[in-house]
């Protein structure tokens, strides 16, 4: 027994505290498990404590779920959190303190209470990622709640012991390019920072996971470990354990082979019509990380690939009598993928309601009013689902918000960013296809009249067309009339660039007659001066 152990018939009880990376999804080992192997090999007298035993519970499969309105109360949880089983034919005692989405700025609130109820001699402590990551704090930020959970829990127990882990390195995804510099700093503040916050009656000491678990191999999606990452991570809590607390004689080593997670084929894939859809339901293989589905309308159109966590995929946004082709395989991170299953098709027959008529979307500068008007027929609408995309944003995701009114303010919008905007009717049929309405700048209100229109012919019946840009405009409407039909101008397209090109002008380009106007959401600008093309040659107005 480790030095640093007194000799008692009790048990060290350590407590494990972090997120997601610690409690794992059904199907893991857990770098838990491999940590408790290590100890039981090495002969200490330990036992795991803390309020969970389990990983995350599963989600289950269920149609698509309408977004809450504003007062809507938070959903109770129907179950606890930590059900998920762990891979097969691992048998321990898996007490923790984990939860996924866990931040050191929740748990340094939470820390007191746990410690004592169970009174652990150690805390392995592996938290901080989801604080930066998820934008809540900064690496500074992220190292004072660190110190807070660490003062916490010794106002619990005085001569409690602390493994803090540092943060890992995640693969790079787009998005979070400020991520690494702050994973880095905070990883530098944290290992200047452990000595000065250890004492003789309660030690603190740095776990090198930043080091030892390298996600580029060790996880299955960049961040989360796979079989090897358990393994690095524990690796890495024993060579603290060792060489600090002595506890134990010589670090775990990771096997030469390592465990492979089953990824068999889905089976018995059915699809059926469903008022929503269409539905895609399988058997639910025990441990995936997700699946794979893949869909067609058409024989002779290749496969667009989605993802679900669930053994179910739903199509919305159906058309009346179209098929739909699909195949599904399970996922288990890059590199780990089961062949496809055979191809299910089923008919869609929808009953879902039109979108909203009429959306108006006027900015200014404080604000953005968004109005629009019911769909047609006889609908029993329960909420709209306002959807909304900062699109001078790569990578942003939409976000969606529920109501019952057909009109609200946004004020919290990015000044000068470019957002689209699209509204669907939710019905007891579940949501139908959104209506778009035009995108806006924010902060800005009425765009001027383009100027500056050029027309080029390019060919006998093809023109490019070119403008100035017109400061504030999030598009711009291009017009055209026949000279030949002595026509009025009808809008020909839009376009968020200061240029068009335009084909199939019958019977010849200089028989038609061009303009444009800019807008911004529903303010519109004034038609430009209008230009006839010349045979070959290019004009302004």
């Amino acid at each position: 027994m480790g030095d640093m152990i007194p000799e008692s018939t009790r048990p060290v009880r350590t407590m494990v505290v972090g997120d997601s990376m610690s409690q794992g999804r059904e199907g893991d080992f857990a770098w838990r498990y491999r940590l408790w192997q290590w100890l039981t090999e090495e002969k200490i007298n330990f036992e795991f404590v803390g309020p969970y035993e389990g990983t995350k519970t599963p989600d289950q499969p269920r149609p698509p779920q309408p977004p809450a309105l504003k007062d809507d109360p938070l959903p109770a949880p129907d179950m606890p959190i930590d059900h998920g089983g762990y891979a097969a034919g691992v048998q321990f005692n898996s007490h923790h303190f984990s939860v996924w989405g866990r931040q050191a700025t929740q748990c340094k609130d939470l820390i007191e209470e746990q410690v004592a109820r169970f009174r652990p001699d150690y805390l392995l402590v592996m938290l901080g990622f989801n604080d930066m990551g998820w934008g809540v704090a900064d690496a500074e930020n992220t190292l004072g709640a660190m110190k807070k959970l660490v003062d916490n829990a010794r106002t619990a127990k005085s001569d409690i012991n602390f493994a803090l882990a540092d943060v890992p390195m995640r693969t790079p995804i787009d998005g979070a390019e400020k991520l690494p510099a702050m994973v880095e700093e905070y990883n530098q503040l944290l290992r200047t920072s452990v000595p000065k916050w250890s004492s003789s009656e309660s030690p603190v000491e740095l776990v090198e996971v930043r080091r030892g678990y390298h996600c580029s191999q060790g996880s299955y999606d960049g961040l989360h470990p796979n079989a090897l990452g358990e393994f690095q991570i524990a690796r890495a809590f024993s060579r603290t354990l060792s060489r600090k607390f002595r506890i134990g004689n010589q670090d775990l080593t990771i096997p030469q082979e390592i465990p492979q997670r089953p990824t068999p084929v889905p089976a018995n894939v059915v699809a059926e019509a469903v008022p929503y859809g269409i539905s895609v339901k399988w058997d639910p293989v025990y441990g995936a990380i997700g699946y794979d589905v893949r869909i067609r309308n058409n024989d002779n159109l290749p496969w667009k690939e989605s993802r679900t966590d669930v053994a179910q995929y739903n199509s919305t946004w159906t058309q009346e009598g179209q098929e739909y082709q699909y195949q599904v395989r399970t996922f288990n991170g890059e590199g780990l993928r089961s062949a496809w299953s055979h191809t299910v098709s089923a008919t869609a027959h929808p009953k879902t309601a039109l979108g909203p008529r009429k959306i108006i979307t006027k900015p200014d500068l404080y604000q953005v009013l968004v109005k629009w008007e019911e769909p047609q027929g006889q609908i029993e609408v329960d909420r709209y689902e306002i959807i909304l995309v900062d699109l001078s944003l790569p990578g942003s995701f939409p976000t969606a918000m529920a109501l019952r009114e057909t009109a609200t303010t946004f004020t919290d919008l990015s000044a000068g960013h470019r957002y689209g905007l699209a509204i669907s009717t939710w019905t007891n049929y579940g949501g139908g296809v959104p209506t778009g309405g035009r995108s806006f700048i924010a902060g800005n209100g009425k765009p001027p009249t383009p100027t500056q229109l050029q027309v080029e012919v390019q060919n006998s019946i093809t023109v490019h067309l070119k403008w100035e840009e017109s400061k504030g405009a999030a598009g711009y409407r291009v017009w055209v009339r026949s000279l030949v039909e002595r026509s009025d101008f009808v809008e020909d397209g839009e376009t968020e660039f200061a240029e068009y090109g335009i084909a199939f002008l019958m019977p010849g380009a200089w028989n038609f007659e061009f303009c444009v106007s800019a807008y911004n959401g529903s303010l519109e600008s004034e038609r430009s001066g209008s230009i006839i093309p010349l045979r070959g040659d290019t004009e302004s107005r």
